[in-house]
């Protein structure tokens, strides 16, 4: 079975996509989208010129922390040498292997483009038109496009800088120290289940149908240099490796009066073996308190 395209421009807006496909001829159904998700550690920028739409387009570059969102689509027979033609691979834009988050916690390889480093520039303004086909086709998804506008004025990007933390990394446990730096520590819960694994615990998703909670805290970077410090603690290999220890996702956490945010997590890795059992209350530090 062939691996999913991630879109994350242009081909997110329908009407763009059907028009294109109509004038080739292709079909547009070659491509069918499947459902929103992010590209981790990865921001956008216009890095090329377009002589077809005389304006800067999109590309992906690694950025820790930054998050591209998008919609992963399932390719039909006939739909990678459509994707190709447009994108004018791999000429202008070439093919690559990723790994794309959902909300809830799940990771996915895909493929994506991204321009060939050598036809890279530093910024290529893009044109009113170009920006407002990307930003309809991430409305059209409930998707934000503040990255867009913040790349198209040549803007850094803002990187998600609020991690999940649940076992030792909260306040008074050994490795607490690593985020002494932060911003805010929020007391929060979020959903999914807690295994005890000896000297620490690990998380993971939720039973499906089932309401369990993990509590623990909401911690806002100051640096968002520490993510990779944290990588290197819960011995994260990358999205597209395994094994590692813990595996660096995404989820949404409810914090006091509401509200929910997005946020890293760290789930506990094919590398991590066996746990010794699941803690009903979700609650580390209640559960060790228990055990002792």
């Amino acid at each position: 079975m062939t691996s999913p395209y991630f879109a994350y421009g242009s081909n997110l807006n329908s009407a763009a996509w059907d028009a294109w496909c109509r004038e080739k001829p292709v079909n547009p159904r070659s491509i069918e989208p499947l459902f929103p998700a992010w590209l981790p550690d990865h921001r956008v920028a216009f890095t090329r010129f377009s002589n077809a739409r005389q304006s800067g387009v999109l590309d992906i570059l690694p950025a820790l922390g930054c998050l591209v969102p998008g919609v992963v689509f399932r390719v039909n027979p006939g739909g990678w040498p459509a994707l190709h033609r447009k994108e004018g691979a791999p000429g202008a834009y070439r093919r690559i292997s990723r790994t794309c988050l959902t909300r809830h916690g799940k990771a996915h390889s895909v493929r994506t483009y991204e321009v060939r480093p050598e036809q890279r520039r530093s910024f290529v303004p893009p044109t009113p038109a170009y920006l407002e086909i990307v930003k309809a086709g991430l409305e059209a998804w409930s998707l934000p496009h503040g990255h867009i506008t913040r790349a198209a004025a040549n803007l850094p990007p803002e990187p998600l800088d609020a991690v999940f933390v649940y076992g030792t990394l909260r306040r008074g446990q050994p490795l607490h120290h690593h985020l002494s730096g932060a911003r805010a520590e929020i007391p929060t819960t979020a959903s999914g289940r807690l295994f005890d694994c000896g000297d620490y615990p690990a998380m993971a998703l939720p039973s499906p149908g089932a309401t369990t909670l993990v509590h623990g805290e909401l911690v806002l970077l100051r640096d968002i240099a520490t993510l990779s410090e944290l990588d290197e603690v819960e011995g994260f290999a990358g999205f597209s490796s395994e094994p590692s220890l813990f595996l660096r996702r995404l989820i949404e956490v409810s914090i006091e009066g509401g509200n929910v945010r997005r946020a890293w997590v760290y789930f506990g890795g094919t590398a991590l073996g066996t746990p010794r059992s699941e803690i009903p209350s979700g609650d580390w530090l209640a559960h060790r308190a228990n055990r002792r």
